[in-house]
């Protein structure tokens, strides 16, 4: 319902989710809503995939993610509002429940949101486009030892560069990269030299350097000469110039590469660990170092934090470099992704490794059809 002034004063659906009510809010701008009380969070300041700038709010039973647009602001806000008034701060909510506070500045009008947040935000589309096309080759990749070590050792030629990169940056240290990853340390070892910026990082940063665990699993998977073994290609090497030319001329903007090549195992390592380990049958302690972080979520809170107190100190034209920096990077990623190969036998063996023997009938079934479909297309094409 609305108030006398047109906002939004409650919005309900039913906690089981089996139907909704659409409401409207001052500015006609029509969208599903839930009860206020029912709130489990609330994220002020969101891109969403149409790069339209919204609030988004989810409910405690995980009924999916709902979005006010435009001049719902107000309306938001207002809730927000009311519903602290009314259960205080998170921790005095319900057991289980949890509301998070919108980005700092957003819904009270005080200071912008921090640069970590900025980031995320930033990169909503282009890391849903990249998590795509991961999604489209992992299957195969986590079937195969060998094809795997191939794949991560794309982007240790990567992590090779950009920690080389940060450590130049940070201490000058100057020791030879030995292989194209570790180039991604060196360019940032020189950042952290190059500008105390940068260098304030290393007590956070310096702990999530993965070149030695990407090395480590590459021997597990391709042996001592896995070197020789990691495919290269134009898209890694576009990559490593790019930290090369980053830690000589800005290595300011390399604080973009390590919150989007860092953060990301510690995001989502949990998850791909237990995948790669149960689909492959590692042995225990081996094939994953890669995703193990000394600390987990406590490093990770550590090193936004310590991002956030750069970014406080950085004008608002920096940061814009930061960030249009970041999207450089998941574009990189996405190119790795694109020209690393997965043959239709290593997709169908994964298929068959994957599906219950009880349902390989279907599967072999469903494969045929797909390929009966594609020559009838092609075949209807030609008359």
């Amino acid at each position: 319902m609305k108030n006398d002034e047109g906002e939004i004063v409650d919005l309900y659906i039913p906690r089981k989710c089996s139907w909704t009510n659409k409401l409207i809010t001052a500015k006609d701008h029509g969208s599903v809503q839930i009860n206020i009380g029912h709130l489990d969070e609330i994220n002020i300041g969101h891109l969403d995939e149409s790069g339209v700038y919204t609030n988004s709010f989810s409910t405690f039973a995980l009924c999916g993610q709902v979005r006010v647009k435009g001049e719902a602001d107000s309306a938001l806000d207002h809730l927000w509002t009311k519903k602290r008034s009314e259960i205080g701060h998170a921790e005095d909510a319900a057991p289980g429940r949890k509301m998070a506070k919108p980005s700092k500045g957003a819904a009270d009008g005080g200071a912008a949101p921090g640069l970590t947040q900025r980031l995320i935000d930033n990169s909503s589309r282009v890391h849903k486009k990249s998590n795509a096309l991961l999604l489209t080759k992992v299957a195969a990749l986590f079937t195969d030892r060998t094809l795997y070590g191939k794949a991560i050792g794309c982007f240790y030629l990567v992590f090779v560069e950009l920690e080389a990169a940060l450590r130049k940056a940070m201490d000058a240290d100057k020791h030879s990269v030995i292989y194209w990853f570790v180039e991604l340390e060196a360019a940032l070892r020189k950042a952290m030299d190059a500008d105390k910026r940068v260098g304030a990082l290393r007590p956070t940063l310096e702990p999530l350097w993965r070149v030695p665990a990407y090395e480590k699993d590459l021997e597990f998977y391709l042996g001592k000469d896995y070197a020789e073994q990691i495919p290269r290609n134009a898209a890694i090497q576009a990559y490593v110039d790019r930290c090369r030319q980053l830690a000589d001329s800005q290595p300011l903007l390399l604080l973009a590469h390590a919150f989007t090549q860092h953060t990301a195992g510690l995001s989502g390592g949990r998850v791909l660990k237990k995948m790669a380990r149960k689909y492959m049958q590692l042995p225990e302690d081996q094939g994953t170092a890669i995703f193990e972080f000394p600390g987990g979520v406590e490093l990770k809170e550590a090193f936004k934090e310590r991002l956030d107190e750069v970014g406080r100190g950085l004008s608002e034209e920096e940061t814009q470099q930061i960030l249009d920096e970041q999207i450089v990077a998941f574009n990189h990623n996405i190119a790795i992704i694109q020209a690393f190969r997965v043959s239709w036998a290593d997709r169908i063996k994964a298929l068959f490794k994957v599906v219950p023997a009880a349902n390989w009938a279907a599967a072999l079934f469903a494969i045929l059809a797909t390929g009966v479909a594609v020559a009838a297309v092609i075949y209807g094409s030609k008359k």
